[in-house]
């Protein structure tokens, strides 16, 4: 008997050795190289927000960045600019503008509509469903980033036995998705209520603890009643280390601008040539 289970133990081995398959264990540097020149290496794109780009480097391919906030109060604004910005890098968009009818949302962007794409009908709590169309606009159009506003219309919340755990779970999907595709997925979700005088952190995030946990970005949009400036908190950022930090912006004609925090630099004055410098003063 011992000797029998040597010898499978034996062959197993020697298979191991031998195995070429697409999930071999290699050397980090090699799969290294190798994504150096795969076509669907990790691509990184900057966000159209100086400081914040600064401060995280952009975004990069394979990332789920959530973006919270308070009810009507910026998150959708700030996707769509986010969807201009990245399509002044070539960066084409898929949207699932669950939050609103076609109309509302395709006139949000005004008279200037940028190149976009969208399912013409679309279907709520439908993950698999969702999947086919990403996979269907990749293929299409070369879409490189994912819209979803928003999370809640992933889950069927009031049925649910478990939200927490539901959204959690939803969330690893489009993960693995954003990986698979290569692609960023950008998803909206409400925000609790925080405390008078505190920024919110990702533990703000509603229903659910497991979605900071899965995200790679955590950012909250925040604009002030009745006015058009705000700013946008980098709540966490995994690939940075970044925590905390704010970017102060402004809404105009429909879109979230930066506000600069430094004064623009006073021009140097130029040096009087010698012969026009008096030498008694």
């Amino acid at each position: 008997m011992e000797k029998n289970n040597n010898e499978k133990l034996i062959k197993t081995e020697e298979a191991l050795a031998k195995y070429e398959g697409e999930d071999r264990v290699v050397l980090a540097s090699d799969l290294r190289e190798e994504m150096k020149t795969s076509l669907d290496r990790v691509t990184f794109f900057n966000s159209g927000f100086p400081t914040f780009d600064y401060l995280t480097k952009g975004f990069y391919t394979g990332e789920l960045i959530v973006v919270t906030g308070k009810v009507k109060r910026g998150k959708s604004s700030f996707c769509r600019t986010i969807t201009k910005n990245l399509l002044k890098q070539n960066i084409k968009s898929l949207w699932f503008p669950f939050d609103m009818p076609f109309f509302s949302f395709l006139s949000s962007f005004g008279n200037d509509l940028p190149v976009c794409y969208l399912p013409r009908i679309l279907k709520q709590e439908a993950m698999e469903w969702l999947h086919a169309r990403v996979w269907e606009a990749k293929v299409k159009y070369d879409i490189k980033a994912v819209f979803i506003d928003d999370l809640g219309y992933l889950v069927d919340l009031i049925h649910s036995r478990n939200p927490s755990v539901e959204l959690g779970t939803i969330c690893r999907n489009l993960k693995r998705l954003a990986i698979e595709k290569n692609i960023i997925i950008f998803l909206t979700h409400h925000s609790t209520k925080v405390e008078i005088g505190k920024d919110p952190t990702e533990d703000n995030l509603r229903d659910s603890g497991l979605v900071a946990g899965i995200a790679d970005k955590v950012i909250t949009v925040l604009r002030k009643k009745d006015s058009e400036e705000g700013k946008i908190i980098i709540n966490v950022d995994r690939f940075s280390g970044t925590l905390q930090k704010s970017v102060n912006i402004i809404f105009k004609n429909g879109y979230y601008e930066e506000i600069s925090l430094y004064p623009e630099p006073e021009p140097e004055k130029e040096e009087e040539e010698p012969n026009k410098i008096n030498p008694f003063l």
